[in-house]
Order: C-alpha cells, then structure tokens, then sequence
C-alpha cells in the first residue's frame, strides 16, 4: 500500500508515492536554510498548487486508472509505466484508518491519437489533477501530451549532424569528405599535422560538390528516421586553420574571389542550408558562424552555448534571431561538493528587460557531453541536476529559492532511486529503504 497527501485543484504536476528523504547538514556548526517541504512536494514545481495535509492511501493491486481515448498508444504506454511505478512497495504498510483512492480518471479533450501523431513545437502539454476526499482522483488535459520510446513519452528528438568541424569520424568511412590538412608550410605536405594549430584532417572540404551531395542524402535519410521538424547541423568549434593549410583550398579562393577564410565558412553554409531547404526542414545551429561573421538565414534557431552567455544571448536576439540557451547548462563540468544551485539560480531571460527580445528565447538545453562519462557515471552525473534545468525552464520565474528548493529537489532524487535510477546525493542525505548500497 502506498500512502498520498490530499492535493485539491493540483495543476501540472503528478500523482506520486512518497518517497521520503532526509538532508542534514554538512557540519554541526553549518545548520540548513531554508523551507522544508511536505513529503511528497513535486518537482519541478508546478504553475498553481494547493495541498493539504490530509492523507489518503491507494492499493496497487486494485488501484485503476481510466482514459476516454482507450485506443490511445500514447496514453496506454503511460498507464502501464505509471502502474509498475505505483506497484513498487506492495509490502508497504499504510493506516487503515485513511480514506483509499481507488480510480484516477483521465480525461482528454482533443483525443488526436496515432502512430504518426508525434510531439511538436508549442504543443500544449498542460494538465490539472484533482484529488479531493472521494475515492476517485481526475486528470484532464486538452492533448495527450499532457497526459504522459520518445513519442510516447512526449520527447521530441532532434538529430544533430555536426559540421563542418568535429567530422574525424566521418572520414573513417569516406575519407573524400574531409579536407587534407597541410603541415607547416607547403613542404609540410597533406594529411600533416600542425599542432596545436589543426590535427591531419578534421574538417569537411568545403570544395568539393560530393560533399554536398553526401551530406543531403544523409540529411534527406535521416528526416525519413526522425519526424520531428527540425534538425541541428552543429557548426561549432571550426578551427579555420586546417583550410587555410591547404593550397587547394587558397587556390580554389582565388578563382573564386574570396579573400577572408570566413567566405568560404558562408560558402560551405550556404550549400548546407540549401540541403535542409529542400527537404523541408527547418534548422538549429550552435553560435559559432554567428560569431564568425556568417549569415545564416533569418528563419534558423540559434544555440548559445559559449560565455559570457548573457552577452551572447543579448547579441543573438538583437539580430532577431530565435535562441536556445544550453551555455550554462553544461552538467558533464564535474566539480566537489554542491553544484547543482549553480543550475538551478541561472535565469534564461536576465540578460535583458526587454519583453521583444526575451520572447526569441525557444528554451533551453542540458547538455552531457562523453570526455569524462560513460556508462558507469552518467545516470549519476545528470540526475537530479538536469532535474535543476527542467524546473528552471518549466516552473514560474518566482520559484527560484536554491534553499527551499533543495528539499523538493531531494524527495525527487529518493524517488529516483526508488525507480532504481542511480541519482547522486546533493549534500548529505539518507533514502531510507530505497538507498543505493554497496554490495
């Protein structure tokens, strides 16, 4: 049996069990701050929440959850997953005292359902559940997002093909694709490196139609893998000076006319636009052609994730461009003792008061990038501070208090363990009997 808190009028947020962690302070002499929060608080925090303090009890065994769109995979999935969730501790014992719910009835407004009904841009993912001191507790929600493999759990994935830098691996298989880089000086030869300045080939070559042609009909297979509308073409992190090595490349710029090695970034920009024209996608970028000088069409979202990024941010918007903010979200920089406020206090639209500007801002973007993390520490790494960035860019602008809120923060990391998902402690704290331990 699992025990609840009565919750009346709850908008966005979920029908949980309670698992109940303990923080304590790091030292005697260093007390915590700080509102503690009832067990059971959600996370992230939700637009509107009542509560109370009266408790009800359900039974996993008996405990229902209804929908008006029975058809629905999308609303099938999350019953089945939520129903495991619930059936965890069926050897827990609750008061028989408490009042049981034993129905959670889930109701959608607009029932458009299907295989090829996938999430979108702006889709309306909100919901309000009611629990009040009768038996039966309500969901209802205008879409089946709301109600929650990537669809079924209302992810949108986005594919990033990262060029014309960061391609070493592509070469592996198509050797043509990459651009020979020249050792010091023309005596150096091809295929040399010039450390620290370019390795012996890094980057697409920009000169040749075939990579153009590689490229579309890679872009044009994978719109047919990945039905989301956009896709991320990367283009960060382009170190010039491998292109500027080769003499075919500067040879190649003076036929053409070209007299800045940017030109041939706005080149090589143009053609790759173009391929994600024609297949009807729309395009994400990182920063850095921006940066460089590089038009890249007023209709693509732009990806700040180098710093200062509050100047960044503020440059982007002013070019009117739409922006996702990923710079200071950047949870594989592993640091000791608590970072994760760090995360959390970020305020994606404090670079500006200008209400223009602030609504080119799409979102934002956790990142965990694989230097340091593998299989063994990225479970523990991202979580619970990715769940810092999710409260950031879900919840009110005024839930922002890093002290009352790692106490929330903490029930969510004890429910993830629960669910066996390894989520690191934030400071000093104890799961009780859904702790991680060695053996």
């Amino acid at each position: 049996m699992l025990t609840i808190f009565l919750r009346t009028s709850l908008i966005l947020t979920s029908l949980t069990c309670l698992a109940v962690g303990e923080l304590m302070p790091l030292y005697p002499g260093s007390p915590l701050t700080g509102f503690k929060a009832a067990p059971g608080a959600p996370w992230p925090m939700p637009q509107s929440w009542q509560n109370s303090t009266n408790q009800m009890t359900l039974d996993p065994l008996t405990f229902q959850i209804t929908s008006n769109v029975p058809g629905c995979d999308v609303i099938a999935s999350a019953i089945q997953r939520y129903s495991v969730y619930l059936n965890l501790d069926r050897d827990g014992v609750t008061d028989p005292d408490l009042s049981e719910i034993t129905t959670l009835s889930v109701t959608i407004e607009n029932q458009t359902c299907g295989e090829n009904y996938f999430p979108y841009y702006n889709m309306d993912e909100s919901y309000s559940l009611t629990i009040s001191d009768t038996s039966e507790a309500t969901l209802n929600s205008p879409t089946i997002w709301g109600a929650l493999r990537a669809r079924l759990r209302g992810i949108r994935v986005i594919p990033e093909f990262d060029s014309p830098g960061h391609c070493w691996s592509w070469g592996q298989g198509y050797p043509e694709l990459l651009t020979p880089c020249w050792g010091e000086g023309l005596d150096g030869g091809p295929y040399k490196p010039n450390y620290p300045y370019h390795s012996a080939s890094e980057l697409m070559n920009p000169i040749e139609d075939f990579t153009y042609e590689f490229v579309g009909n890679l872009l044009e297979e994978a719109a047919g893998y990945f039905p989301d509308q956009y896709l991320h073409l990367g283009m960060d992190g382009v170190s010039y000076n491998c292109w500027n090595s080769n003499p075919n490349i500067t040879q190649w710029m003076e036929d053409v006319g070209y007299t800045d090695i940017t030109q041939v970034a706005q080149y090589y920009c143009n053609r790759i636009i173009e391929n994600v024209s024609s297949i009807g996608a729309k395009l994400i970028l990182y920063q850095d052609p921006l940066d460089n000088g590089v038009n890249i069409g007023s209709e693509t979202i732009v990806e700040v994730w180098n710093g200062p990024w509050e100047d960044n941010m503020l440059s982007v918007t002013n070019l009117g461009y739409d922006a996702i903010l990923s710079a200071p979200w950047y949870l594989n920089y592993i640091s000791y003792g608590e970072d994760w406020d760090d995360y959390y206090i970020v305020e994606p639209y404090s670079f500006t008061n200008n209400p223009t500007l602030q609504g080119h801002v799409k979102g934002g973007e956790a990142c965990m990038w694989g230097e340091f993390i593998d299989g063994t520490n990225i479970f523990s790494t991202t979580w619970p501070r990715a769940s810092t960035v999710a409260e950031r860019l879900w919840s009110a602008q005024s839930i922002n208090n890093p002290d009352d809120a790692k106490y929330r923060l903490d029930q969510q990391r004890c429910r993830m363990d629960r669910r066996r998902i390894p989520a690191q402690t934030l400071t000093a704290s104890y799961c009780g009997d859904y702790e991680w331990t060695f053996n």
